[in-house]
Order: C-alpha cells, then sequence, then structure tokens
C-alpha cells in the first residue's frame, strides 16, 4: 500500500458552468477547464489551480509556478500581479475548492450513501465494522479514514484521516464508477471545522464519543464538541442521525436536532445494551432496538468495542440492512490494523499494539487487556509534540492508576524537545519507581518486553496502525508492531 497524495482531478468543463456554483463571482473571460489542482507541483495544462491558505504555506506563492505548468485559470482570496490567465477572486478558497470539487465530479455522494463517523475515540472500528456489515449484507462499501482509502477498485494508506475536499470528491466518484452503494467515512472535528465536508451529503452521521483531545486547536471541550455537532448540522433532513446517548456531550453535539437514534447501556436509549460478557475472546452481548432484540458477538474485546459495534448496529438497520447481516458482519471482523492488535512471536506473555493516544482511550483499553492479563499489566506511552499539552499528566494519570509498571517514551515529538515531554508527563508522578524513561522508543519497547514474565501482558500504546515517527526536522520509518515482533525475536521467541 502506498501513501495517496492525490490533490487533482480531471475532466472538462467550461468556467461559467463551474463558477455557477459561487454566485456573484465575476468571470474575467471564460475558458474551458480540464481539471481542478491545489498542489502546484501536480498542476496540468488547462487546470484551474486554487491557493489555499494553510498553516506553514501560502499557496498565493506558488502561483507563478502553477501558471508556468499550465494552469488555464487560477482561484485566489486577493488580487495578484498581472498574470498571463484569469484570476477570479474569493473570499474562502477552501471552502469555494469544496464546491467546485463536488460540481466538477457531478456531486458523487448524491448517488452513494455515505455514513459519517466522527468521535474522540472509535471512529476507526466504527467504520470497519460498518464495512464489515455491508459487505455481509452483499453490497459493495468504501472506507474513508485514518488507516486507509478504500474505494472499491484500490485501497491505498490514508494521508489524512478526513482529506481534502478535492480529494474526498475524488475518492467517492471513484466509488461511484466502482458501483459502490455505501461508504463509511472517518470525520474529524478539524476536517469539520475546516469545511472540507461540507459538501458531502450525507446519508447518515454517527457520534461516538468526546474526552479531551485536540483542545491546541479547538481551545476548549464546548468548542470540540460543537465542531462534532457542525456535522450533525448540516445533515439533509432525512438523514441518519446515530449518537452515544451516553456521552455527556451528547448534548451539544446533536442540539435540537430531531429523530437522533441514541445508543448505548443506559435506560431510554433507542438501541440500548441490555446484556453484556467480555473476555480475551471478545464480548457478546444482546441490545433492544426499534428493529427488534438482537443476539450478537464480536472478536473485539472491550466494553468500548461493544459500543462500537452498537452504533455499526444501528446506523445499518437505520439505512435498511437487515438484523441477520448486522450480526453477521459484527461477528466477521476479527481485528482492526494498530487497535488492541496483537504481536505474537511464540512469547509466554502477550503484546497488544493499540492506538489510543488520549487519557479515555487508554483508560478503556487498559481496562480490557487488565482483564485479559493472567498476571502484570506493563503500558509503554508518550504523547505527541506540538498538541494538546493538558493531557500529558493525564495520560500518566491514567497509566500509573491502571498498570502495573509503565515505560513512558517518545511518540511524535515533532518540533519539541522529546525529553520536555517527558518531563511534562512524568511531572507529579506520585510513585516514580513504578515508571521506566527511555526518550528512543524502540529501545523502550525492548526494555518493555526484557522486563515482561510469562502471563504478563504488554500494550505499546500511541502509534497503533502508524508506520512513521516524526521529528522536527524528518519524518523516519517506525512500526511498533515491526519493532515488537523484531525485538520478541531476537529474545529467542519463535512464532
Amino acid at each position: 500500500m502506498t501513501g495517496r497524495t492525490n490533490t487533482h482531478t480531471e475532466g472538462n468543463m467550461r468556467l461559467s458552468e463551474l463558477m455557477s456554483v459561487l454566485p456573484g463571482i465575476q468571470l474575467p473571460r471564460d475558458v474551458e477547464i480540464s481539471g481542478i489542482c491545489f498542489d502546484s507541483r501536480r498542476v496540468k495544462a488547462g487546470d484551474l489551480f486554487v491557493a489555499l491558505v494553510g498553516a506553514k504555506a501560502d499557496g498565493h506563492d506558488f502561483v507563478p509556478g502553477a501558471v508556468g505548468s499550465g494552469a488555464a485559470v487560477v482561484l485566489v482570496e486577493r488580487p495578484l500581479a498581472v498574470l498571463s490567465v484569469p484570476q477570479v477572486v474569493v473570499k474562502d478558497a477552501r471552502a469555494a475548492l469544496g464546491k467546485l470539487s463536488a460540481r466538477f465530479l457531478d456531486y458523487p455522494s448524491r448517488r452513494i450513501k455515505v455514513i459519517g463517523v466522527t468521535g474522540t475515540n472509535g471512529k476507526t472500528t466504527t467504520t470497519y465494522l460498518i464495512r464489515s456489515i455491508v459487505q455481509a449484507a452483499g453490497r459493495k462499501v468504501g472506507v474513508i479514514g485514518t488507516i486507509a482509502y478504500s474505494t472499491g477498485v484500490e485501497e491505498t494508506e490514508a494521508v489524512n484521516t478526513t482529506p481534502e475536499s478535492l480529494l474526498v470528491q475524488e475518492l467517492l466518484s471513484e466509488m461511484v464508477r466502482a458501483g459502490v452503494e455505501y461508504a463509511a467515512m472517518e470525520v474529524s472535528s478539524q476536517a469539520i471545522d475546516q469545511g472540507r465536508v461540507n459538501d458531502v451529503e450525507f446519508a447518515a452521521g454517527v457520534f461516538t464519543n468526546l474526552s479531551r483531545e485536540h483542545l491546541d486547536y479547538h481551545k476548549t471541550m464546548a468548542a470540540y464538541a460543537r465542531a462534532k455537532g457542525l456535522l450533525f448540522g448540516r445533515l439533509p433532513r432525512d438523514a441518519v442521525s446515530v449518537v452515544n446517548g451516553d456521552d455527556r456531550y451528547v448534548g451539544i453535539v446533536v442540539g435540537d436536532r430531531r429523530g437522533v437514534i441514541r445508543f448505548g447501556f443506559k435506560k431510554g436509549s433507542d438501541v440500548r445494551v441490555v446484556s453484556f460478557e467480555t473476555g480475551v475472546k471478545g464480548s457478546r452481548f444482546s441490545i433492544l432496538s426499534p428493529w427488534g432484540k438482537m443476539d450478537l458477538a464480536t472478536p473485539l474485546p472491550g466494553k468500548h468495542n461493544v459500543y462500537n459495534c452498537v452504533a455499526s448496529a444501528a446506523v445499518a438497520a437505520a439505512l435498511g440492512i437487515d438484523p441477520p447481516a448486522i450480526a453477521r458482519g459484527i461477528a466477521a471482523l476479527s481485528s482492526v490494523p494498530g487497535r488492541l492488535e496483537p504481536v505474537d512471536a511464540g512469547q509466554d506473555f502477550t503484546v497488544f499494539v493499540d492506538y489510543a493516544h488520549t487519557p479515555d482511550a487508554l483508560k478503556n483499553v487498559l481496562k480490557t487487556v487488565r482483564k485479559l492479563a493472567a498476571n502484570r499489566v506493563i503500558v509503554l506511552f508518550g504523547c505527541g509534540g506540538e498538541r494538546d499539552r493538558s493531557k500529558r499528566p493525564r495520560m500518566r494519570a491514567v497509566a500509573e492508576k491502571l498498570a502495573d509498571h509503565c515505560v513512558v517514551t517518545s511518540d511524535n515529538p515533532r518540533g519539541e524537545d522529546p525529553q520536555d515531554i517527558i518531563d511534562q508527563i512524568m511531572r507529579h508522578a506520585a510513585d516514580p519507581s513504578r515508571f521506566t524513561v527511555e526518550i528512543d522508543r524502540r529501545a523502550a519497547i525492548a526494555r518493555a518486553v526484557a522486563m515482561a514474565r510469562p502471563g504478563d501482558l504488554v500494550l505499546l500504546a500511541g502509534k497503533g496502525h502508524e508506520t512513521w515517527q516524526i521529528f522536527k526536522d524528518r519524518r523516519v520509518h517506525f512500526d511498533d508492531r515491526e519493532v515488537a515482533r523484531d525485538v520478541l525475536r531476537k529474545a529467542g521467541s519463535t512464532p
């Protein structure tokens, strides 16, 4: 699987026809457009080049290069010096890009049932469960999310959880051409806030939960919840809304929207878990719903995965998939990459790799593995640089409370000093003797594995499916699963 970085889509359309979705725009002259692009390195002759203003770069600086590569028109937020091609000036180029992309590709989301899944934790697992259910019903399904983009034709490694609007529309268009009927799409709060999905016509929205994350961007939990709520506020009137009724922020997220389907364990839920048991081999549970009682089983362990299963069952049923297919689909998904993914090299203890990188996610997964471990639980974790700093001591507190020993290391330090991040994590630790600090993540994994005894469980948390580590000046290949397997083999384990 190779990373997908498409920032260009092709076709043929008159500029006047394309710009009809932006009323009030004055066109210098009408020309034919053969593609849309926002990366000047990928411009082709006849393209409309859209100059996006980002956090680190301004697309306006690359307009001359785009014109030199053959751009027929440029769309900008401020007039530039005399150019050899027409320039269209708009207030918000990113918002315009979404509208233009949808129009250029003939609104693919109108021809496919797109299910948007938002929330802090559980988005990836929920989209994989939805895909498994739809496949069990004999239908074609695509996925856009943190791990991969799957269009029914090919699967490529994801660049962003929710990519830029042009790529979203292109992926949906590919799905339509491939005969895909459903698309399960992870929708991040930043993508919602930045309007990347404004021009996707969702058939359903799912809210999994909300916990502390991305506060470097949203500043407050209320603002974070309101950003999630924008997805539901923009749903068509006949779209399905499925939300976690047990979550404390659900009221902010859905507001006064009518016809909302609430799921959870609490009484009053429209889709309610009435019995539940979990163990090493997964969970069994029963739900009461408007579509009758369903007895379900999943190989995915833990109460948090029961929530993911119930969310998936509820949205699938609301969109017309019958309960037997829902049960088959939930039972068929045995694992999700980087989500409690086992690493087995024949050792006499358990090793799991998990993406948990928020306090709530770490708490949920540690509570789950505590029930699976015969002896001690050893957790390895870190915190990303240039992200919400307030979660660092909270991550340490959760690990200290629920694990027997903690190995603190680097995650993706980005532009911060890894030692500074670790110092913030470790500040006010109640019992430093229960912590091992090792900045180098590979060495830290080796130390966590080396201290494990028969029956112990080692949880490598934070990076999950990721295959890289990001530093200030470089991005290097790094996969917790590969490293753990290599360490185990060097220690003498044999699959």
